[in-house]
């Protein structure tokens, strides 16, 4: 919850380490408004609203600072969601295996991401894999019981685990 001190230096609820006591002392600060920044539940950080005259936070302004420090918590935490997720993506993209991504909910379930090992090992580049059904792989020796396994699963939302012979695009 905020926090609001009409004056920092005084207020027995607030206990200031030394170098911040120091920085206070400097500025002069006198009246605080500190709202934590909140992401899931746990403080990564405060806003923090100072003022030189010692006056009282209203209302309004307590509701402001709230809403700005739940804005600048949101940013926070899109940012790590950000940085995990171009983590997971050039963890993906070094891996030598081929990984296909395809889009379930889609009608014939196009493919929707290709990494570089799944093009050295068919030979095809992305642009010609994505938005195609991921059967273009598929030959003569594909056994249709592998196919129908999958489709299977699929339309069960289960797992599934199944040896398939697919194509190189130079056959």
């Amino acid at each position: 919850a905020p926090r609001v001190s009409r004056h920092v230096m005084r207020d027995p609820r607030l206990a200031l380490p030394p170098e911040l006591r120091a920085r206070i002392e400097q500025a002069p600060f006198r009246a605080a408004l500190a709202v934590p920044l909140v992401v899931t539940e746990r403080v990564v950080g405060v806003l923090a609203v100072y003022d030189k005259e010692g006056r009282i936070f209203a209302a309004r302004a307590v509701r402001l600072g709230q809403a700005f420090a739940d804005l600048a918590a949101l940013a926070l935490d899109n940012a790590r969601l950000y940085e995990a997720a171009r983590l997971r993506d050039r963890a993906i993209e070094a891996v030598t295996e081929g990984i296909v991504i395809t889009d379930a909910s889609a009608l014939d379930h196009p493919i929707v991401y290709v990494n570089p090992g799944f093009e050295r090992i068919t030979g095809y580049e992305a642009p010609e894999a994505i938005g195609r059904n991921p059967r273009f792989l598929q030959g003569p020796d594909t056994d249709p019981a592998a196919v129908a396994a999958i489709r299977a699963a699929l339309a069960e939302a289960r797992p599934c685990s199944v040896d398939l012979v697919n194509y190189r695009k130079d056959g």
